[in-house]
């Protein structure tokens, strides 16, 4: 058996360490280029985190999700880049100004006839605009901490437009709004009246009804009298020679009934509904006049206002005045039923005793 002696191992290859560095010193890449946009041939003054991407002396920018490529001028710290954009600018009008200098005289004669003789055409030329340009470009020096370029500036200068815009939508928004909660408010308060004017009128009601249910005497009308009323009641209410005020009744209800059987037969008020009447109806209604002069007569009797009288008819006296027809029908169908009774109890008794 083979031991750990026997076995012959081989040792293992160690590497030298190597150190990897780079071959260039890093350098920070700058904040801010200076870019000529073909495109719309204009100059920009761009920081690095605008820049997609970079190939050689090419960039690619987004500005409102659009796309554009320029070259690339300068680079370097924000200064530098204004001070680089100055030179371009300035350059470039300066080789402006010696084109339109260098027109020959015999050119220059040319045109002078030329505009004697046209009268109506005249050129004018401005010696100022170095100076507005310099102070343009001093103002835009003060603004370097916040802008960072011709893009940067217009964005800026969208973006309060449109808070502005937003502010005004807004503020319209709520003026609406409100509006619209105080229409609500009012329109559920008016509801709410409503709903209390009918609930007051079903109380009202509710509570004359049950006073009518209970036995009502002259104290409890006082509720239909206008103490403030000045009207003087009359001493007759007159029928046939007649003065009804002169009918005694235990109470107003019992006072009607005695009216009713003077003022009706009995045919009437067995045939007969109160008025006015109703075309469904078989009954015909008492007849009016007459019924005019019972509601007269209780009115003066128990000095009831004219103007509370409907209220006291519908409440109190109608649902007697109606009972009491209801029983004058049935008065004759009982004293029938008793006479019918009576007459066969009389048989029985006379066949027994005949028996």
């Amino acid at each position: 058996m083979a031991t750990t002696a026997d076995i012959a191992r081989d040792k293992r290859v160690q590497n030298p360490r190597k150190i990897f560095s780079p071959s260039e010193t890093s350098q920070p890449s700058p904040s801010n280029y200076l870019i000529y946009m073909s495109d719309t041939m204009s100059y920009s003054i761009v920081g690095r985190s605008s820049i997609k991407k970079i190939h050689g002396k090419k960039a690619t920018l987004i500005f409102n999700k659009k796309m554009f490529t320029g070259e690339i001028l300068f680079a370097g710290t924000f200064p530098r880049c204004q001070v680089e954009l100055n030179k371009i600018q300035q350059t470039s009008q300066s080789y402006e100004n010696n084109e339109t200098v260098s027109i020959n005289e015999e050119d220059q004669n040319d045109i002078d006839d030329y505009n004697k003789k046209q009268g109506d055409i005249f050129i004018e030329t401005d010696d100022d605009n170095d100076e507005e340009d310099e102070e343009l470009f001093n103002r835009f020096d003060e603004s370097e901490d916040d802008l960072l370029g011709n893009e940067s500036f217009g964005k800026k200068r969208k973006s309060t437009c449109s808070n502005s815009i937003t502010k005004d939508c807004r503020q319209a928004k709520r003026k609406k709004q409100e509006n619209l909660n105080e229409n609500k408010s009012l329109k559920s308060i008016e509801n709410k009246m409503n709903d209390l004017s009918k609930n007051m009128l079903k109380m009202n009601n509710a509570i004359r009804q049950i006073a009518s249910s209970t036995r009502t005497g002259s104290h409890n009308l006082d509720c239909y009298r206008d103490p403030n009323n000045q009207e003087i009641f009359p001493s007759t209410v007159e029928y046939n020679g007649q003065n009804l005020l002169e009918i005694v009744g235990k109470d107003f209800g019992d006072y009607a009934r005695q009216l009713m059987r003077v003022l009706y037969t009995n045919d009437e008020l067995q045939s007969s509904i109160l008025p006015p009447g109703r075309r469904h109806l078989v009954r015909k209604p008492l007849d009016f006049d007459r019924f005019v002069r019972l509601n007269e007569s209780v009115r003066v009797k128990y000095r009831l206002a004219s103007h509370m009288y409907d209220d006291f008819f519908k409440y109190h006296l109608g649902p007697k005045l109606s009972d009491f027809l209801v029983e004058e029908r049935r008065r004759e169908a009982n004293k029938n039923a008793r006479k019918q009774a009576k007459l066969a109890l009389s048989l029985m008794v006379n066949e027994q005793s005949t028996n």
